[in-house]
């Protein structure tokens, strides 16, 4: 499950953990897109550190934090769907990529993937109950850890 070239396309492989965990928003944006499934990003935590005027509040986030993971879902991109994230998370003005691993709920082997990271963090910035709905609900179907989702859902919303 590696990036990798075919003969085909370049293919990319990209974590989501914010409102891209809805697969219905993901096939509209991205719809070339295969999900992969659950996976994991360690040594990192969920925060809310931006501001959208389309959710109107805070939006997700990744922060290197020891002893923490994030949960999200793995997908294959093909580079035009790459591009059209890349396009829809402000890249690289509001949102940077970069290269982790992460490991996929199926086989437990790490994989290379992209994760969009907040570039200018403003601290805690409190999501709309919108927002955090869609993130709880994704969460739950995809049936992430008990306690994650129970962190989901204590976060204070607007």
């Amino acid at each position: 499950m590696d990036s990798k070239v075919d003969d085909a396309h370049a293919v990319s492989m990209y974590f989501a953990y914010g409102s891209n965990l809805s697969q219905a928003q993901m096939s509209i944006r991205c719809p070339m897109a295969k999900g992969l499934g659950v996976a994991v990003l360690g040594s990192h935590r969920l925060s809310f550190t931006a501001f959208s005027r389309g959710w109107d509040g805070g939006v997700a986030d990744v922060v290197e934090a020891m002893g923490h993971e994030v949960w999200g879902f793995l997908y294959e991109l093909t580079p035009e769907d790459l591009s059209a994230l890349d396009v829809y998370e402000g890249y690289p003005h509001l949102y940077n990529r970069r290269l982790v691993h992460v490991v996929p709920e199926v086989n437990h082997a790490a994989v290379e993937a992209w994760v969009y990271f907040v570039v200018n963090k403003q601290g805690f910035v409190t999501p709309s109950a919108k927002y955090l709905a869609v993130l709880v609900e994704c969460s739950k179907e995809m049936g992430f850890p008990r306690e994650y989702v129970a962190d989901l859902e204590s976060t204070p919303i607007k």
